[in-house]
């Protein structure tokens, strides 16, 4: 009966520091940006890939994102709130994950900010 009693309680034990683990850290605040806070800064771009359906279907327009930019100038959270296509809006996302920017500030202090980013798909003649 030792036994038992001393692997329920090592079980517990690390199932208890298992979850301790697990337990997320509270995340930074997420301002808006206006007032004493600044928009973030575009600083690297990468331009999102037309898919060959887009490019067959002759489609253009733009999807409309939203994103947290956090306190080190990275997206977080991108989410389709405008779609076009299913496929741009994917390229959309895997384009803007890919972006950096000068992190938005109040008080001088870089913070997370949620932003609206809007990715335009053209069409032009270079692209068939």
């Amino acid at each position: 009966m030792a036994v038992l009693t001393m692997w329920v309680s090592t079980t517990v034990l690390v199932l208890s520091i298992a979850l301790t683990a697990m337990v997320p850290i509270a995340a930074a605040e997420v301002y808006k940006v206006g007032g004493d806070v600044t928009s973030p800064k575009l600083v690297h771009k990468v331009e999102p890939k037309y898919t060959k359906h887009a490019k067959k279907a002759k489609l253009k327009g733009k999807v409309v994102l939203s994103a947290i930019i956090n306190d080190q100038g990275t997206p977080e959270n991108i989410e389709v709130v405008k779609i076009l296509d299913s496929g741009l809006d994917a390229e959309a996302v895997k384009a803007v994950s890919q972006w950096q920017f000068k992190p938005a500030e109040k008080s001088g202090k870089p913070v997370a900010v949620k932003i609206e980013i809007q990715v335009n798909f053209r069409l032009c003649c270079s692209l068939f």
